[in-house]
C-alpha cells in the first residue's frame, strides 16, 4: 500500500524514475508502436491525397505562393512516411533481437545503427510506446550513448532519420517536381519556366539591403540636447507647498521652452 501511494505522489509531481530496461516491456512497446505506426500512415495517405488535389486547384487560380507553400507541407508529410517505414522496420528487428540483446550488455555490431535510430526517432515522433523503448535503451546502455546518439556524434544514425530529425526546409528543386507531379496527375496546365523566374525575383528582392538612412549635420547632437532636457524636465523637484510647487512649475515651462 505504502510503495502503491508512493509511486502516485511522484507520478503527480512528475517524479517518476525512468523506467529500466525490460525485455518482455520491450516487445510490447516496440508492437504498440508499429500498430500506431500503421494507424498514422493509413490516416496521413487519405489526407496527403486531400492535399495534392488542394495545390492542383491552386495552380489552376495561379495562386502559386499557396500552391508552392502546399507543397512543402506535402514533402514533409511524404518524409514523415518515410520515417514510419524505417522506425517500423527497425522495430521488427529490435523485437527479433531482443533476446541477444538481453543476454549481451554491450550493443552488437549490426544493431547499432537500429538502437541509435530508435533513440533519434523517439524525440521527434508523438508515439508514447517508441519514447519507453527509447528510455529503456538509454538505461540500458547509458544516458551519454544516447545523448551522442541524438547528436549524431557516432554517426550511426540512419540518414532518412537523421535527416526527418534536422527538419529542414524542402529545397527549391523538391517543390518544382512535387508541383510538376501533381501537375500532371491531375492535368492543370502550367509553365515552370515562369515559376522558376518567379522565385529567382522573390528570392532577389528578399535579399536587396535597405538603404541606409542619411542625417543632416547635427541632427544627432541636437537629438542628444532634446534628450538631455526632457530627462531634466523629467528630474524637476516635486516637493509639496505652494511656493515649491509654483518654483517647479516656472522651472518645467523653462525647460519645455528649450524643446
Amino acid at each position: 500500500m505504502t510503495s502503491s501511494w508512493v509511486a502516485k505522489v511522484k507520478a503527480f509531481f512528475g517524479m517518476e524514475s525512468a523506467p529500466r530496461w525490460n525485455m518482455y516491456q520491450c516487445n510490447v512497446c516496440g508492437k504498440l508502436t508499429m500498430s500506431r505506426i500503421d494507424l498514422q500512415v493509413a490516416k496521413k495517405t487519405v489526407a496527403m491525397k486531400g492535399a495534392r488535389g488542394e495545390i492542383a486547384t491552386l495552380m489552376r487560380e495561379g495562386k502559386w505562393d499557396l500552391a508552392s507553400a502546399k507543397a512543402e507541407g506535402l514533402l514533409r508529410e511524404q518524409k514523415l512516411l518515410a520515417v514510419y517505414a524505417r522506425v517500423k522496420f527497425f522495430c521488427e528487428l529490435f523485437l527479433s533481437r531482443l533476446q541477444v540483446l538481453e543476454a549481451n550488455e554491450q550493443i552488437p555490431d549490426d544493431m547499432l545503427t537500429c538502437l541509435a535510430s530508435l533513440v533519434v526517432a523517439a524525440s521527434g515522433l508523438a508515439i508514447p510506446e517508441l519514447n519507453k523503448i527509447s528510455l529503456m535503451i538509454a538505461h540500458r546502455y547509458g544516458e551519454d550513448w544516447a545523448k551522442g546518439c541524438r547528436q549524431n556524434f557516432f554517426d550511426c544514425v540512419d540518414s532518412v532519420v537523421q535527416d526527418y530529425a534536422t527538419r529542414g526546409l524542402p529545397a527549391r528543386e523538391e517543390v518544382l517536381e512535387t508541383l510538376e507531379n501533381v501537375a500532371i496527375e491531375h492535368e492543370v496546365q502550367w509553365d515552370p519556366t515562369k515559376w522558376k523566374r518567379e522565385q529567382v525575383e522573390d528570392k532577389e528582392e528578399s535579399t536587396e539591403e535597405d538603404p541606409v538612412p542619411e542625417f543632416p549635420p547635427g541632427a544627432l547632437s541636437e537629438a542628444l540636447a532634446r534628450l538631455d532636457r526632457l530627462d531634466r524636465l523629467e528630474r524637476c523637484p516635486r516637493e509639496e507647498g505652494d511656493g515649491d510647487a509654483l518654483e517647479r512649475r516656472l522651472g518645467k515651462l523653462k525647460i519645455a521652452s528649450e524643446l
